[in-house]
């Protein structure tokens, strides 16, 4: 349901719905929701979500690097370094990016299709 509301748009829906459950909600939950607050741009209730993933999630950089990005579409740039400063000195490393995946694999690629790497 949670999805369904958060794709469609009506996120105070979706967090009505989650502040309304006496159970602890696992972090894919919460992650639907946070995919739809970066969706939809809603930075308020990004920030509030970011909150309960941490929670579970505290090393993992794509909760950081998401937030970050709902930052910068936003236009608070700074807001957005500041995070990923926070991030190195938390030591939580980002991940790649997807071009920088591309760009690994396209190297790999070519260098094994001339022959690899001898020695």
């Amino acid at each position: 349901m949670v999805d369904l509301l958060g794709r469609a748009g009506y996120l105070d829906e979706a967090e009505r719905l989650l502040n309304g459950k006496h159970i602890e909600l696992d972090s894919n939950t919460w992650w639907t929701l946070f995919s739809s607050c970066a969706a939809h741009g809603n930075l308020r209730l990004g920030r509030t979500v970011v909150g309960f993933l941490l929670q579970k999630e505290q090393n993992n950089p794509a909760v950081y690097v998401q937030l970050s990005n709902i930052y910068a579409n936003a236009g608070q740039w700074e807001e957005a370094a500041n995070l990923r400063e926070m991030m190195k000195s938390h030591g939580v490393e980002p991940i790649c990016n997807s071009f920088e995946f591309s760009y690994k694999t396209c190297a790999i690629s070519l260098l094994l299709a001339k022959g690899g790497v001898k020695g």
